[in-house]
């Protein structure tokens, strides 16, 4: 059940906004005020992709504030935006990479 509907001008769309938002979609994309504890939790083995376009969250501040809370890999994709990353190619070459990079052996 949608709480929150964004209305933006037919000419600026390009498809591939998420015009309504459910109560569970919205509070995901709100950080609770303490977000230190929820970085801290992040698995090191982590990717976090963002757009350098992003118009939801601003992305240029990723790469500084994420090594302060965690060993995540932080990567901001040129050109892209919020939307616009499920569609990019590179999104998912760059999820492939890191799938790729990732040690699958148990410790013995």
């Amino acid at each position: 059940m949608p709480v929150m509907i964004i209305n933006k001008q037919e000419e600026t769309l390009d498809r591939t906004e998420t015009l309504s938002l459910s109560c569970r979609l919205l509070t995901s994309r709100m950080p609770p005020l303490r977000y230190e504890s929820s970085m801290r939790a992040l698995p090191g083995t982590s990717l976090v992709l963002v757009g350098e376009r992003d118009e939801e969250f601003a992305g240029e501040s990723y790469q500084p504030l994420f090594p302060l809370h965690t060993d995540a890999e932080v990567e901001v994709l040129p050109g892209l935006t919020h939307d616009g990353m499920f569609l990019s190619e590179e999104t998912f070459r760059r999820i492939e990479a890191w799938w790729n990079k990732l040690d699958w052996m148990p410790n013995t």
